[in-house]
């Protein structure tokens, strides 16, 4: 019994954060911060992938809630370090109140798979 705990909390700890949860792919991203977040500076972060998130293409968007609508931002700049970690940067908040951070799985086609969502407030 104290070993099914022990592997229960490992997997846990493993994913504690997993700030982007993609459960149909079961792939796990935890969201770390080298800048920022921040309003009308540059934020930037890192993705780390608790697998390879290929076959899928990853696109990664900032998104802002108002409403009934939104609006995102220009274009992350997306450094692929491995095909479990992903440097973004070039993230820029243009005013406060509560954003998301978007992940989305693609296929060849360019088509989104399943998509991944994290809520910051600024």
């Amino acid at each position: 019994m104290k070993f099914l705990i022990l592997i229960f909390l490992t997997f846990s700890l493993a994913h504690a954060n997993c700030e982007l949860n993609f459960k149909t792919a079961n792939i796990c991203a935890d969201l770390n911060w080298t800048k920022g977040p921040a309003v009308n500076q540059e934020s930037a972060f890192v993705l780390k992938f608790d697998k390879s998130f290929k076959p899928y293409q990853l696109k990664v968007d900032l998104w802002m809630l108002m409403g009934n609508h939104g609006h995102g931002t220009r274009p992350l700049v997306m450094n692929e370090v491995s095909d479990s970690e992903v440097i973004f940067s070039q993230g820029w908040f243009v005013m406060k109140g509560p954003w998301l951070v978007r992940g989305f799985l693609m296929n060849e086609a360019g088509s989104i798979v399943e998509s991944a969502q994290w809520e910051i407030k600024l």
